[in-house]
């Protein structure tokens, strides 16, 4: 899989996870996809869980859990791709800069288990993870 980082925007994408492990080793997960709204502010759609992910599970499957079981999932809409990264990077105290992290690029969300098993999230760390239109 390749890695990179950008500079200009990320509205090649259609749709961003983002991963974040804290200091006690929970991990978090976000998700954003570009939908093209009609009203300019809400492009994208955000969505924040604020409980981490099942240590038992893998990523997609602990994701799903939340979905079906989280009380604490939120849903906010934004402008752009980078600010919708920034709100993850701000969720969890980091410093609002989407262009610090390093993006995957991913053809379907089933790809990020396996792209975890060769570089899986570090103390931390944000890894990104997106899926082009």
């Amino acid at each position: 899989m390749t890695t990179i980082r950008f500079e200009k925007d990320l509205s090649e994408f259609q749709s961003i996870v983002m991963l974040y492990r804290d200091e006690e080793n929970n991990v978090y997960i976000g998700n954003t996809s570009f939908y093209g709204g009609s009203i300019p502010e809400r492009q994208c759609l955000n969505i924040l869980y604020k409980d981490p992910l099942p240590k038992d599970r893998d990523v997609m499957s602990g994701w799903n859990y939340l979905d079906d079981t989280s009380p604490k999932i939120y849903l906010s809409y934004c402008t752009d791709m980078e600010t919708a990264v920034e709100d993850f990077m701000y969720a969890h105290g980091l410093e609002r800069n989407w262009r610090s992290i390093d993006y995957t690029l991913i053809n379907n969300f089933t790809d990020i288990t396996n792209a975890l098993i060769d570089s899986p999230v570090k103390k931390g760390e944000v890894k990104a993870f997106a899926m082009m239109k």
